[in-house]
């Protein structure tokens, strides 16, 4: 894996807003880093979607996973998961 350093989130964050562009941060491995910068949807949450899963981290078995979004968002995302995953 390969976690963005403090300084890249922010530039990737200014960048972001700069061309109006929405962020996806998959963090399900973030917990294997020592010291992990904020993450981007702290820095950006108007345009940080952030999804992360416990069945990495706590058991391999469990498929459960969360997004965090903006508000303007889930219904979007809720519609695709359901349509695709579930």
């Amino acid at each position: 894996g390969w976690v963005l350093s403090a300084k890249q989130r922010h530039r990737l964050v200014e960048s972001a807003r700069r061309h109006d562009c929405m962020l996806i941060e998959d963090a399900a491995y973030a917990y294997l880093v020592n010291d992990t910068p904020p993450p981007l949807v702290a820095l950006a949450p108007e345009r940080t979607v952030y999804v992360s899963s416990l069945a990495k981290s706590l058991a391999s078995g469990l498929r459960f996973g969360f997004i965090v979004a903006p508000e303007d968002c889930t219904s979007r995302i809720k519609t695709t998961i359901r349509a695709s995953y579930w």
